[in-house]
């Protein structure tokens, strides 16, 4: 039987033909993107190393492209979304329906998750079988940890700023504007910024771990402001 709380989201958040888009473009951005990144970086006759750090680099281009992609995505489909639906009275309705706001956030955030890492996971393989780049166990698990973490710190804050500014065009713009640090840190940096920033491209570094911890635990410290902001707020009904 198909809960209310999911029939709510469907409607308020995952809105067809979003899932689809949500999902196939951050992939399609990313794999244009490489393709011309591979096109324009001849390496000659690489060693070994050469040629391992220039697979490693496309699995970077792809994740700092499809990034760019997906915070493009969530400014929109899930920041203005949710901030909107805050004010004009379609969430007000599906409460008075009897939709519990604790389960409609953990249910919205468990999907929009998955949707989000299925498609880094789908694109990083796509390149991975293209390209013929066999990575070792402990660097797949450090890339799968940092793309979960980095997903989650992005769509978080997304549901954090719609909650609290409730406002459609400022929440995006803040958003848009606050995410545009990823593109200025370095991955490899040590600094808590850019783990927090970039902890899905700290993989190949000494820091991925740690990376991983720090970005976790600060959208964990977001996630308990945002559900206990939402679930207190006054919504007309």
């Amino acid at each position: 039987m198909t809960s209310r709380e999911k029939i709510a989201h469907d409607y308020l958040i995952f809105r067809y033909p979003t899932e689809y888009i949500l999902i196939f473009f951050p992939i399609m951005v990313g794999m244009i993107v490489n393709t011309f990144s591979r096109q324009y970086n001849t390496l000659g006759s690489p060693n070994v190393a050469q040629l391992q750090d220039f697979r490693l680099d496309l699995i970077d281009t792809f994740l700092t492209s499809s990034k760019v992609a997906m915070i493009i995505l969530v400014s929109f489909f899930v920041c203005y979304r949710w901030a909107n639906m805050l004010n004009d009275g379609s969430y007000g309705f599906w409460l008075s329906t009897g939709v519990n706001r604790r389960k409609f956030f953990i249910r919205t955030g468990i999907k929009l998750t998955f949707t989000f890492v299925l498609a880094q996971y789908l694109g990083i393989t796509m390149i991975l079988y293209q390209n013929s780049i066999q990575l070792p166990i402990l660097l797949i698990i450090q890339l799968a940890l940092g793309i979960i973490s980095n997903v989650i710190f992005i769509l978080i804050l997304a549901v954090f700023l719609s909650n609290w500014l409730r406002n459609p065009e400022f929440a995006s713009i803040t958003y848009l504007t606050i995410m545009g640090f990823n593109i200025g840190f370095n991955s490899s940096s040590k600094s808590p910024l850019a783990m927090i920033f970039q902890s899905d491209l700290a993989y190949r570094t000494d820091n991925a771990i740690i990376a991983f911890i720090i970005s976790l635990i600060i959208s964990s410290i977001l996630l308990i402001i945002t559900l206990r902001l939402h679930v207190s707020q006054d919504i007309d009904i």
